[in-house]
């Protein structure tokens, strides 16, 4: 696989073409890259719908944004999963407490019939 360099650089390049920026052999380059990567076609593709680079890199921070959130919640990182997985003795503090409560009401109904 490519260093981060080499896709830097190859996300630059590819922007160039698509603002028609870059020089011919650049070009030609590109046009020869995506013949043999449909990979590459396809991402040409799509970044060929946004109108600007400003969209482009708002789009590509949303969706690092959605990854970054699903990832968390898989590894189990979030809060409200880690309430119930690590502090178990709250969930079990209440239920005690909700039972002593009814414990007591009922003490308290039975002594009253007395």
């Amino acid at each position: 696989m490519e260093n981060k360099s080499e896709l830097m650089l190859q996300e630059k390049d590819l922007l160039e073409y698509l603002q028609k920026k870059g020089d011919s052999k650049a070009a030609h380059d590109i046009e020869a890259a995506m013949q043999e990567d449909p990979f590459l076609h396809d991402a040409f593709e799509g970044l060929s719908q946004f109108n600007s680079t400003q969209q482009i890199e708002s789009f590509v921070g949303e969706i690092q944004t959605e990854i970054r959130r699903k990832t968390r919640r898989k590894k189990g990182l979030d809060r409200k999963s880690k309430i119930f997985k690590e502090d178990n003795w709250v969930v079990l503090a209440a239920i005690v407490l909700v039972l002593a409560i009814a414990m007591a009401y009922f003490f308290i109904q039975y002594l009253g019939t007395i």
